[in-house]
């Protein structure tokens, strides 16, 4: 859904040649990308995440992170997907012999994913438990 409007700005800047649609499709991301780490860090979990019922909180305590911790978290991710795509790939798939289901991400900021009751599509949680 989130995606939708960022490939039709990129087939605009493709097909014209346009900086100006390179750009705002640029802002979009972004735009998208924060909201998604601050409602990680406020409740827990995106509406991705709600769909498929998961919630990340921190290991020890079992809160939510925080906005500017949701959004770091997300940043070890981008980092990684930056660095060459072989880091990304292994961050991605190591839940799936780590112990604790973590990728390298929640091991650096102490996090865990935890699989809660499906709340479906929502803009926001209905409940912040």
């Amino acid at each position: 859904m989130w995606f939708v409007p960022y490939i039709v700005l990129y087939i605009f800047t493709v097909a014209t040649g346009s900086v100006f649609f390179a750009l705002i499709g640029g802002l979009w991301a972004l735009v998208v990308s924060i909201w998604l780490a601050i409602q990680l860090g406020q409740y827990g979990s995106t509406p991705g995440m709600r769909l498929a019922g998961l919630k990340c909180v921190k290991e020890g305590t079992g809160q939510t992170l925080g906005a500017g911790l949701g959004f770091v978290r997300g940043l070890i991710h981008v980092v990684a997907s930056w660095l060459c795509l072989v880091p990304f790939i292994v961050d991605m798939l190591f839940p799936l012999w780590d112990v604790k289901r973590q990728t390298l991400a929640d091991k650096i900021m102490g996090t865990v994913v935890l699989k809660v009751p499906v709340q479906g599509f929502s803009l926001t949680p209905k409940t912040t438990a």
